[in-house]
């Protein structure tokens, strides 16, 4: 956990790295939260989805993750557009808003079904990427 927080506190470089965009559009401080949350709990689910398979001893649907992915994106990205249009912010930062949904699900989708499959073949216990999965989308989060 020690570890884990060290690593997350690299959110804070960056966003101190992208505070002349923060300053410039600052409505985008008010979804912050909205978007890592929705990362992290996107990829815990997959984390949890592939973790229980690989327990019981059945192969993970990778197609499905991604499908799962593709209709989790579709769902909270309207979403969060609408949610921007009630908050009156401004198209542009609007769309960009709305295409870091995008990304941030659809990535921590992926990273939540590769982490423990890779984790799990390197023979370290997959049920350690629930942890991981939401430190590491709380960067990307941020990034995006």
């Amino acid at each position: 956990l020690v570890g884990l927080l060290i690593f997350q506190s690299s959110s804070s470089l960056i966003l101190e790295y992208f505070s002349g965009l923060i300053e410039q559009h600052q409505q985008i401080v008010f979804f912050l939260t909205m978007l890592v949350g929705a990362g992290g709990n996107a990829g815990g689910q997959s984390v949890v989805l592939v973790v229980r398979s690989l327990a019981l001893g059945r192969e993970v649907d990778f197609s499905g993750q991604l499908q799962t992915a593709c209709g989790l994106v579709a769902v909270l990205t309207v979403v969060t557009f609408g949610r921007a249009w009630v908050q009156g912010v401004d198209a542009v930062t609007t769309l960009a808003i709305g295409c870091s949904m995008s990304a941030i699900v659809f990535i921590s989708v992926i990273i939540g079904t590769l982490l423990p499959l890779s984790l799990f073949k390197l023979g370290i216990d997959p049920a350690h990427s629930s942890a991981a999965i939401q430190v590491l989308m709380d960067i990307s989060g941020i990034t995006l």
